[in-house]
């Protein structure tokens, strides 16, 4: 897809589709490359999708690689070639996703026909829908059977709560993880164990630590 990156193994490849001129024997093309310049290119259909055309391997200065379906090359100490994958991305509705097939650039050794690539669009909608889905499983368990039980990401809260601890009032840094005390956690204003909600509106944004010693009390 136009301006799109997928990565395979460490490696990334970035991809751009481009225009040609009336004169060319195909009116566009669809450009594979890498952070050393190395490219791969391959006609692309009236949609940006990868056609059967394969004009192949060129290097950094654009000049065509003999063995341009076979040609390895270095990206960061990494010996690739190039592949034609499968990638997993996401429709604009950020519901239902497609495949897309393009060549991409990845190590000499890893296996051949493993899960299609994923898109970062699809990989973050899909890391957004685990956020989800284990919120709320974990405060089903401690709710009561009649509290509401809201479907939401806690990204939501953190990020309207700004990052700030609603307990301390202090800064909440987005890059410390679980289990760490000072990384961010859901904090039930109204404990669940006394009649709260897992609403949004009865959660806040707090630090580990602060939310442990404010459920000690």
């Amino acid at each position: 897809m136009p301006g799109d990156i997928v990565e395979r193994y460490g490696v990334v490849t970035m991809f751009q589709v481009t225009e040609m001129p009336s004169e060319y024997y195909t009116s566009r093309i669809i450009v594979s490359f890498v952070e050393t310049g190395e490219a791969f290119i391959a006609g692309a259909t009236e949609e940006g999708w990868c056609s059967s055309l394969v004009i192949g391997a060129h290097s950094p200065a654009g000049q065509r690689h003999e063995d341009f379906l076979g040609h390895k090359f270095m990206v960061q100490s990494v010996l690739c070639e190039w592949r034609r994958e499968r990638i997993t991305d996401l429709q604009p509705d950020a519901i239902d996703y497609f495949f897309w097939e393009c060549y991409a650039a990845v190590p000499v050794d890893a296996p051949k026909y493993r899960e299609p690539m994923q898109s970062p669009r699809y990989r973050t909608e899909m890391d957004r829908r685990k956020r989800v889905s284990s919120n709320t499983s974990r405060h089903e368990r401690r709710a009561r059977a009649e509290a509401k039980i809201d479907r939401f990401d806690p990204l939501e809260v953190y990020e309207r709560d700004e990052w700030m601890c609603q307990i301390c009032g202090a800064e909440v840094n987005r890059e410390v993880l679980y289990p760490d005390s000072w990384s961010a956690t859901l904090d039930h204003i109204v404990p669940l164990s006394r009649g709260g909600n897992h609403t949004r509106e009865n959660s806040a944004l707090a630090h580990l630590y602060c939310n442990l010693k404010k459920s000690a009390n």
